[in-house]
């Protein structure tokens, strides 16, 4: 059995808080709001700087990148000066953005993957809701990371629990049971499940009721049982 917390952000899936900051680059923008209520302004780009050899830029859109299918969200992206690269060269970048908090003076991280029964996993937490929660839920779901490979037919059993924990009494806890087969990224859409309608806008939104208080949202989801299937050579 395998159990995992999350604390999240009113309008991003992130994994906890760290007391170090980046390591290549940090980006401080003053009066950000003003550059957010722009309609002129499509994204800011950073000076070029410098790390593992090679010149960035990073790259904000205060609106969404409209290049992106997931719109209405803040993008973040870099991008790679290919005066400094070799002709035909690739480069392989192990990327994490991390975004300050002033309030907690911590840096949130936006990758959220955790492994259990060999498998990669995500939470994935849309704040408008998706399907018929879209306007007036949050949707929460237990997904398969992107990476994970398998074979066309494969698929694995998953027994689990999504928890929305309730911050101010323990018994008042949001469970949705999981009793699934997921099929692999790219091989149909049963490769996450969850719920669309986990908890109505409104009551998460009523900070009486403990779901999200000072802007801090607890997602668990408790796996209880996965199935693993082993290949032989014919």
């Amino acid at each position: 059995m395998s159990a995992r917390d999350y604390k999240l952000s009113a309008s991003n899936t992130v994994k906890g808080l760290r007391d170090r900051p980046p390591s290549s680059y940090s980006l401080k923008i003053e009066s950000f709001n003003t550059l957010f209520k722009s309609k002129n302004i499509e994204r800011y780009e950073s000076r070029p700087f410098s790390a593992a050899g090679y010149n960035w830029t990073l790259v904000v859109y205060p609106n969404e990148n409209k290049t992106d299918k997931d719109s209405g969200y803040l993008s973040l992206c870099v991008t790679i000066d290919n005066s400094t690269l070799s002709p035909h060269q690739e480069v392989y970048v192990d990327l994490r953005f991390y975004v300050f908090n002033r309030k907690e003076k911590k840096y949130f991280t936006i990758q959220d993957v955790f492994s259990v029964g060999g498998r990669d996993w995500n939470i994935q937490v849309n704040p408008s809701g998706r399907v018929t929660g879209e306007g007036k839920a949050l949707s929460i779901y237990l997904i398969l990371n992107a990476n994970e490979k398998f074979r066309p037919y494969e698929k694995i059993y998953v027994r689990a629990k999504l928890r929305l924990l309730n911050q101010r009494s323990r018994y008042n806890n949001i469970e949705k049971q999981l009793d699934n087969w997921f099929n692999g990224p790219g091989y149909g859409d049963g490769f996450g499940w969850g719920s669309h309608e986990f908890i109505s806008l409104s009551d998460l939104k009523d900070s009486s009721k403990g779901f999200l208080v000072n802007d801090t949202l607890m997602a668990q989801v408790d796996i209880e049982v996965i199935s693993s299937t082993k290949y032989f050579p014919k």
